[in-house]
C-alpha cells in the first residue's frame, strides 16, 4: 500500500496528478498516465440534488395546502359554534316567550270563567318545556357532531403532516444514496485503474518498494 491513501473527498475534488504525487508515484509515471484517469463527473449527484430540491418545493406546496385547509376548517368550526350558540339562545328565548303567553292565556281563561287555570297551565307548560328541552338537546347533539368532525379533521391534518415528513426523509435518503453510490463508483474505478497500471504496465502502486524488488 502507498504511504498515503487518498480519501473519497480527495478523489472527487482533487487533482489526479497531485494525488499520484502524494501517493509516491514518480513524475515520469504521473506525466505518462495521469491524463488517462477519468475525472469525477458529478452529474448524477447534481441531478439527485436538483431533484431533491424540486421534491422539497413540492412538499412545501403540500404543506401550504394543508395549512390553508386547516385554517378554513377552523374558521368554519368557529362559525358553526357561533351559529349553534345563537340557535340555542333563540330556542331558550322562544320557550320563555311561549311560557309567558301560556300564563297570559291562563289568566284570560280564569277571568272569563272558561276553565281551570291550574290544570290548563300544567298541561301547556309541560308541553312547552318538553318541546324546548327537546330542541336544545338536538342543538347539543349537533354541537357534539361538530366537535367530533372537527377533532377528526385535526387528526387528519396531523397525519398528513407526518406523511410529508416521511416523504421528506425518504427524498433525503434517496438523494444521499445516489450521491454516495456515485462517489463510491468513482473510487472503485480509481483503484481499478491503478491496479491495471500495475498489472499491465508494471507501474508499481507503491513506489516506495521499488528499490526492494
Amino acid at each position: 500500500m502507498p504511504d498515503w491513501v487518498p480519501t473519497l473527498s480527495d478523489l472527487t475534488s482533487g487533482d489526479i496528478g497531485s494525488i499520484m504525487r502524494q501517493m509516491g508515484y514518480e513524475d515520469q509515471d504521473i506525466t505518462k498516465y495521469s491524463e488517462y484517469f477519468q475525472d469525477y463527473d458529478p452529474y448524477k449527484s447534481e441531478f439527485a440534488q436538483e431533484r431533491y430540491g424540486f421534491e422539497m418545493e413540492g412538499i412545501g406546496l403540500k404543506e401550504a395546502g394543508i395549512g390553508i385547509e386547516q385554517s378554513l376548517t377552523q374558521d368554519l368550526y368557529g362559525l358553526g359554534q357561533v351559529a349553534l350558540d345563537k340557535k340555542l339562545g333563540q330556542t331558550y328565548e322562544t320557550g320563555e316567550s311561549q311560557m309567558y303567553d301560556l300564563f297570559a292565556q291562563g289568566d284570560t281563561l280564569a277571568s272569563g270563567g272558561l276553565g281551570d287555570r291550574s290544570r290548563f297551565g300544567k298541561r301547556a307548560k309541560k308541553g312547552v318545556m318538553a318541546g324546548t328541552y327537546g330542541a336544545m338537546e338536538n342543538i347539543n347533539l349537533e354541537r357534539q357532531e361538530q366537535d367530533i368532525r372537527y377533532g377528526s379533521a385535526m387528526q387528519g391534518f396531523g397525519l398528513q403532516r407526518q406523511g410529508l415528513e416521511l416523504e421528506e426523509s425518504l427524498a433525503d435518503l434517496d438523494m444521499r444514496t445516489v450521491v454516495a453510490e456515485s462517489e463510491r463508483d468513482y473510487e472503485d474505478e480509481f483503484w481499478d485503474f491503478l491496479t491495471m497500471l500495475g498489472v499491465e504496465f508494471d507501474v508499481d502502486t507503491d513506489p516506495t518498494n521499488n528499490d526492494q524488488t
